[in-house]
């Protein structure tokens, strides 16, 4: 018969696996069976050693972490585990092997796996793709959220290896990820601070563009990998650390940060611009900084300085004022008081002796003196609660100038002093406060007088600029005023000298009054003196004020005025 496995056993005993095969012959009248043995050893080891292997590979297979299937050249189905059809989510049934390619490919489109595609089309370039032997790796989001890494490979015999991993957890931390990245990048960009992290090399990490804007980078310095020397470098050079050895200020630096000391400091930059620089190491070498703009803070301190400094100085001036005001007012009251006095007890005789006529003339300058005064605080009170108006109309300047030569006259002859008026040749109307203009013009011109010594020389121009603004100057030979005390000079209260036994009286309003008048009318005075050489006032009025202009503005001549 047939061969058929049997045992066999060798003279030593051992025993082995063979193949028997009989068949039958007759020699004459005899019947004859012959018997072929054959030792299959090696083949039966070969057997056992591939049903291992095969079971092995079906372990194998069943418990990888991957999904796993195998199409041949026809691209059927031959073979695949449980992960493969967990992954893909194929109901039960439908994945057995011989099925097509196509079919599987057309089940998951239509599902929706792949999004919404033209079903076809999708199956047809997938399958040509494969059949190309096309080594192919995408990222596979199902509609359940889970997400997978899809890998597939030729065989050199043909069909192709596919593989599954899920990547559900990294994709999500990869998702989050990029979100808090695009926080973080979004929140930098738009802090109101410089920020920058440099590594344990000192070389730029990271930075928003609020660092780059606040310490004012040329191009091309800032960038990832620059290295903090050289951004130091670029301090030093530009004046950011003051005078000094710059390669010195850089190693001080870098052995600063290099050490991981915490640094807080203020730096300001040539433009004036001021930042709170502060650096804080980092557990892995390296630092982060961050850079405040602290500008406007800086200028909110120094107005607070300066208005404390301006308070205190207000507050020494009228308190000043209040002293000086009391010894104005004293002496005319005095006068006033005492000859009223001497002429109520006639000492003199009877009313019409020459000696009261002069006391009734001293009376009525000291009233005069007195009204003055309390009409110029009067004035400057109103004006700096805004209750002062101005009764506005067309004003002939050369009559508003030569009323304050008639009244400035006689004060100027007795200090023998020099008064001389260049108006232009057609000197323009101004709209303006006749009364306030010649309280203006009267307050700088007493100024000029007072302040000039014998023999000295004040002149008062007018005349339209180019810009087409009025201004009237008026110049002196007198005292002048140190710089640093112009700004006194103009304050409310302020005067240069102000103790009681000065040579100049006064109440320190001219000024102030002055400068509050002209800019009721829109305008602005200019102060400028040396001294010992003089004084020029600049007294301008817009170009909205003047009524009418002729020719040869802008170039004053001598009035016939007298001086």
């Amino acid at each position: 018969g047939g061969p058929r496995a049997v045992t066999g056993r060798r003279r030593n005993g051992t025993t082995f696996p063979m193949d028997l095969a009989t068949s039958e012959m007759w020699l004459g009248d005899k019947r004859l069976f012959i018997g072929v043995c054959r030792d299959i050893t090696a083949r039966k080891d070969a057997e056992r050693e591939v049903g291992e292997k095969s079971a092995l590979l079906e372990t194998t297979l069943d418990n990888m972490v991957q999904g796993f299937c195998v199409y041949d050249s026809d691209l059927r189905l031959v073979a695949f585990n449980d992960k493969f059809i967990e992954f893909n989510d194929f109901p039960p049934g439908f994945m057995r092997l011989g099925i097509a390619r196509e079919d599987v490919l057309r089940y998951l489109a239509e599902r929706g796996d792949f999004g919404g595609i033209d079903v076809e089309e999708f199956v047809r370039d997938r399958i040509e793709s494969t059949k190309k032997g096309e080594v192919f790796q995408n990222i596979h989001h199902r509609p359940d959220g889970r997400s997978f890494l899809y890998n597939r490979g030729p065989i050199p015999s043909g069909g192709f290896v596919g593989t599954y991993t899920e990547i559900t957890d990294q994709v999500r931390m990869e998702r989050e990820l990029a979100d808090k990245s695009v926080l973080l990048e979004t929140t930098f960009d738009n802090m109101a601070q410089g920020f920058c992290v440099y590594d344990a090399d000192f070389k730029l990490a990271a930075y928003n563009e609020k660092y780059r804007e606040i310490i004012d980078f040329p191009p091309g310095l800032i960038h990832i990998g620059a290295k903090r020397e050289d951004v130091l470098r670029f301090h030093a050079e530009r004046g950011d650390y003051g005078p000094g050895d710059i390669e010195e200020m850089i190693k001080d630096r870098l052995e600063s940060a290099k050490a991981g000391e915490e640094r807080l400091s203020e730096t300001t930059r040539p433009d004036g611009m001021t930042y709170l620089y502060h650096r804080r190491p980092m557990p892995r070498g390296g630092f982060v900084s961050t850079y405040t703009d602290i500008s406007q803070i800086k200028q909110a301190e120094q107005d607070m300085r300066e208005a404390r400094d301006n308070a205190e100085i207000a507050n020494r001036a009228k308190t000043e004022f209040l002293a000086n005001v009391t010894h104005e007012l004293r002496t005319p009251l005095n006068a006033v008081i005492g000859l009223s006095e001497l002429m109520n007890e006639a000492l003199f005789g009877p009313l019409g002796h020459p000696k009261y006529t002069e006391y009734a003339k001293d009376i009525t300058e000291s009233g005069r003196h007195l009204l003055e005064l309390i009409e110029d605080i009067l004035d400057l009170s109103r004006i700096e609660v805004g209750k002062l108006k101005l009764y506005e109309e067309k004003v002939d300047v050369v009559k508003v100038v030569g009323a304050c030569m008639m009244i400035l006259r006689s004060r100027a002859e007795a200090g023998r002093i020099e008064i001389q008026t260049l108006l232009p040749e057609d000197v323009p109307s101004l709209m303006a406060d006749a009364g306030k203009l010649k309280q203006i013009l009267l307050n700088i011109l007493s100024n000029a007088i007072k302040f000039t010594p014998a023999g000295g020389t004040v002149t008062l121009e007018a005349c339209v600029e180019k810009d087409g603004g009025f201004v009237f100057l008026v110049r002196d030979t007198g005292i002048g005023i140190a710089s640093e005390d112009l700004a006194t000079a103009m304050a409310p209260f302020g005067q240069v000298d102000s103790s009681l036994s000065r040579k100049y009286q006064g109440t320190g309003l001219g000024l102030s009054l002055t400068k509050a008048l002209v800019e009721l009318h829109g305008g602005g005075i200019e102060l400028s003196s040396v001294v010992d050489v003089g004084t020029e006032v600049t007294i301008r009025f817009p170009k909205s004020r003047i009524v009418a202009s002729s020719g040869g503005a802008g170039y004053p001549l001598r009035s016939s005025l007298p001086g």
